[in-house]
Formats: structure tokens, sequence, C-alpha cells
């Protein structure tokens, strides 16, 4: 089982991952990861290499913009998304 474990690249994180319409937790340093927000993405912006670099997300404060590299992933299903975010 352990021998089936691989890492997941940066590069193929953010293409193959984080899409509209996913709920994610924007991490924070300065709490514990239980106190997270979470979030919708609601849209992909790309750099200047075509790689998305930042994402718009829906939270329960507002709208927010936030670099792909502070998102955690978590499994949930697109009903479950709009629950999470009423």
């Amino acid at each position: 089982m352990i021998g089936q474990l691989h890492q997941i690249s940066k590069k193929h994180y953010k293409t193959e991952f984080v899409k509209k319409s996913i709920v994610v937790l924007i991490a924070n340093d300065n709490s514990k990861r239980l106190d997270w927000p979470l979030a919708l993405v609601q849209d992909l912006s790309p750099g200047k290499n075509g790689e998305v670099r930042l994402v718009r997300l829906k939270t329960a404060g507002g709208t927010v913009l936030r670099p792909i590299q502070r998102l955690c992933l978590i499994e949930t299903t697109p009903w479950e998304a709009r629950i999470f975010l009423k």
C-alpha cells in the first residue's frame, strides 16, 4: 500500500485539481487548521505563462482573492458545497 503512494508535483496540482465550483480550505499560518475558512472557487486567474496563480473565492464573509499555494483541497460533492456556503 505504501509503495502505491506518490507525491503530486506543484505543477500537476495547479492544473489538474483546482477547478471552478470546488470547495477548499484557505490556509492561514496564524491559526489552526480547524479554524481555516471554507471557500468555493469562483474564478481562476492565470499568470503570464498560462499557469493558474490566483483564485477568486466565495466565503461566508464575502469574496476574496488568494494565491493557489494557500489552498487545501477537500473532497465534496457539488450538493455538499452549496450546503457549506449558505
